[in-house]
């Protein structure tokens, strides 16, 4: 080999393929929940108080007009309304007891049921809801459901159904 004779080269190697840069995707833009001032929080003794005036107010209907059935009945002069009166008694005790019924399972200690048969709940709400604006319509596929979904769903239920000025909310 000379001085000025070119040197052999090595073999060459093929040019490694391009590597494609890192897709790199956008995080989705970060959406902060507004802040709503929801005001004090309210005390145990308040959500007692509250309880028990909403139940006072649906008891007081019914039980007033037990009363003034059985003042007509009284009434020597009102004979011609004895079967009127004893039709508003008889439904007055039935919305009454209806509403008692409901109301021990939705807000009491009540029941010693574990588990609640979905049918007993839904004849419970249709006979608080016969005397309402509102429209019940069930949609419950469960058979049974423990203590603390029955009394959350019988809850919300009288919750939507006193709604009836109010614009409801979508799940009512």
């Amino acid at each position: 080999m000379s001085l000025f004779s070119p040197r052999p080269r090595p073999p060459q190697q093929p040019a490694p393929a391009p590597v494609a840069p890192p897709v790199i995707e956008p995080s989705p833009p970060v959406v902060e929940a507004p802040v709503v001032d929801t005001g004090p929080a309210i005390t145990a003794n308040e959500l007692a108080s509250h309880l028990a005036a909403r139940l006072c107010h649906d008891f007081i209907s019914p039980a007033g007009a037990i009363v003034s059935g059985l003042d007509l009945l009284d009434d020597p002069s009102a004979q011609d309304m004895r079967e009127e009166a004893m039709g508003m008694i008889a439904a007055s005790a039935g919305k009454l007891v209806a509403l008692i019924k409901f109301n021990r399972i939705a807000f009491g200690g009540g029941a010693g049921a574990e588990v609640f048969d979905t049918r007993e709940l839904e004849s419970l709400t249709q006979g608080v809801f016969a005397d309402m604006r509102a429209k019940l319509e069930w949609a419950v596929a469960l058979p049974g459901l423990d203590k603390p979904a029955a009394r959350g769903l019988l809850s919300l239920a009288a919750w939507c159904g006193s709604r009836r000025r109010m614009k409801a909310a979508p799940w009512c």
